[in-house]
């Protein structure tokens, strides 16, 4: 009894602490610290080449440790994307990222993990015509993920994904949202992002009723935690989405599935 009661307590202190911050994300706090303003962009990016800054694990700013913004309410879930961004090429990438001041100066902790991502079959991607999309359901959660392939111009095809929390917690974390753009005649991306898009009841009850294929980042408030602009082979696109959308059982066993040579 005691140790339930302790659980609890436990729960209701981090869902006080993950409401909190979603509250300072909407109101862009603490990112008005003149350490940030200094090196941040419109979309409070900072551009990993371009400042001193030293990223890893952790990054690294006016001898402050601090991680990758959390994508949602759990403490490491931006460490396994932060691992395959940190296997980028940057001679070859433009990388901005969106320091979590919220994770300041804390401990790292380690995970054995594997993301499991396997090539898709691009022969369907180069020759897509028509619109591919597809939405998982957890029925545990209630949440919903959407994906999207959009065929764009000549050469490009635009892939989205969304992932939205169920409504009973959108007062505790965004949507996951993943967006990027494949280019047909070089078979590899050029540009990838992944933000978070925050919603409050009233605009959540709008999204819910549409289609990923509308232009719905519009709806609630998006917010930029990674950007690569540059040479994006296949083989590291897979698992910058997948671990960008870790826990996501239902996104994993589609591209799992269907992706094969």
């Amino acid at each position: 009894m005691v140790y339930s009661r302790i659980l609890l307590l436990g729960e209701l202190i981090a869902d006080s602490i993950f409401e909190d911050r979603l509250n300072a994300l909407l109101n862009n706090k603490p990112y008005d610290l003149k350490e940030f303003n200094d090196i941040c962009d419109d979309e409070f990016l900072i551009d990993v080449k371009k400042s001193n800054i030293k990223f890893s694990d952790s990054i690294i700013i006016n001898n402050n440790k601090y991680g990758l913004c959390l994508p949602i309410n759990a403490f490491n879930s931006s460490y396994w994307i932060t691992q395959e961004l940190n296997k980028l090429n940057l001679n070859k990438v433009d990388l901005k990222i969106r320091v979590d001041p919220f994770l300041r100066n804390f401990d790292n902790m380690f995970y054995s993990s594997t993301v499991f991502s396997k090539p898709l079959n691009w022969n369907d991607i180069i020759n897509l015509r028509n619109e591919d999309k597809g939405s998982f359901q957890n029925y545990q959660t209630n949440e919903l993920t959407e994906y999207l392939w959009k065929p764009r111009k000549e050469n490009e095809v635009v892939f989205t994904c969304e992932e939205l929390p169920s409504k009973e917690n959108i007062h505790l974390r965004g949507s996951r949202y993943f967006h990027a753009i494949f280019e047909k005649d070089t078979g590899k991306f050029k540009h990838c992002d992944g933000s978070i898009i925050i919603y409050d009841k009233k605009k959540f009850d709008k999204r819910s009723k549409l289609s990923i294929n509308n232009k719905v980042n519009d709806i609630g408030k998006e917010i930029k935690l990674f950007r690569v602009d540059g040479v994006i082979p296949k083989e590291q696109f897979m698992p910058l989405v997948t671990s960008y959308f870790y826990w996501n059982y239902d996104l994993l066993c589609y591209f799992c599935k269907n992706l094969v040579k």
